[in-house]
């Protein structure tokens, strides 16, 4: 067992790894929000899911690895230290 913590010192973490699917989405995301910072504009919950949407129409990406609903808004604002409003 001590092999495997050493092997991994993030074996018995509570916490579970963030599984990026689309980098390139992720990356138009953040780049589009910094702008919105740049020019003093809110982002909110929804208006995260309509760019993260485009994005993914944008770059063609298969009906399977788009994210739906806002599970996944929470997560990806709290990497990018990212306030929701």
């Amino acid at each position: 067992m001590e092999a495997r913590i050493n092997d991994n010192p993030n074996a018995l973490s509570s916490k579970r790894p963030r599984v990026v699917t689309r980098p390139d989405v992720e990356c138009a995301l953040i780049l589009w929000i910094r702008h919105m910072e740049n020019i003093h504009e809110m982002v909110t919950g929804p208006m995260l899911r309509e760019k993260r949407k485009r994005f993914e129409d944008e770059f063609n990406v298969p009906d399977n690895e788009r994210l739906l609903g806002e599970a996944w808004i929470q997560s990806f604002c709290k990497a990018y230290k990212i306030r929701e409003h």
